[in-house]
């Protein structure tokens, strides 16, 4: 069992807690990082993501590299879609979440800069001289960049992340 109060984020390693009234889960299915009343969870392709009461909104980070389609799919068969990212605060979660380095997809996609789940899209974190545009209709977040924004082919394999609601 783990418990949020206790249980301490580490790309390394995880700690069980004391009292596990407050979660169930298994350790191995995920890293579980607890910041600013969110949980956030790193799992392999294949895990369960739970949902703990209180909590509104969790970030997935999904290593296994997929289109953006793909990575579409994943996200609403196994969460709830890929991460809509609404404002600075989310944009660094989702930062936080994603080894230092790296990219990931988010949901966002040229269709007038919609979400992957139809909302709208006020917010936007782009690298300067970003969008191309072209053939570049998805968004990947850039953790070499601050955590900017470009638009990228979809067809590209990249790790992603999702979001659950709770």
């Amino acid at each position: 069992d783990l418990c949020i109060r206790r249980f301490f984020f580490s790309f390394l390693s995880h700690q069980p807690c004391d009292d596990p009234s407050d979660v169930s889960g298994d350790p191995s299915e995920g890293r579980i990082h607890h910041m600013d009343g969110k949980l956030y969870v790193i799992v392999p392709l294949h895990s369960t993501v739970l949902c703990f009461s209180g909590l509104n909104v969790t970030f997935v980070y999904i290593q296994t590299p997929m289109t953006w389609t793909e990575a579409q799919s994943y996200c609403r068969e196994h969460h709830t879609d890929l991460a809509s990212v609404r404002n600075t605060a989310e944009n660094q979660k989702v930062k936080d979440l994603v080894s230092a380095g790296y990219i990931a997809w988010i949901g966002l996609f040229r269709d007038s800069w919609k979400w992957s789940d139809g909302s709208d899209s006020s917010f936007r974190y782009w690298l300067q001289g970003e969008p191309e545009g072209g053939n570049q209709a998805c968004v990947l977040g850039s953790l070499r960049n601050s955590g900017k924004w470009f638009d990228d082919p979809c067809d590209r394999n990249r790790p992603f992340v999702c979001y659950s609601e709770c």
